[in-house]
C-alpha cells in the first residue's frame, strides 16, 4: 500500500516539477527493499 500512497501524494503536485515522478520509482524500490529483508529476518 506504501508504493500506491507515494505514487497518489506525487501525483497530486503540479507537472512542473520533474522530480517527484523520477523519486516515486525509488521510494517504491525502497519499500519493496525492506519489505523482502522484514520477510527474511522473521524467516
Amino acid at each position: 500500500m506504501k508504493f500506491t500512497i507515494y505514487n497518489f501524494t506525487f501525483s497530486i503536485l503540479p507537472p512542473s516539477q520533474p522530480s517527484p515522478p523520477v523519486a516515486a520509482p525509488r521510494l517504491v524500490e525502497r519499500d519493496r527493499d525492506t519489505e523482502d529483508l522484514g520477510l527474511k529476518t522473521r524467516g
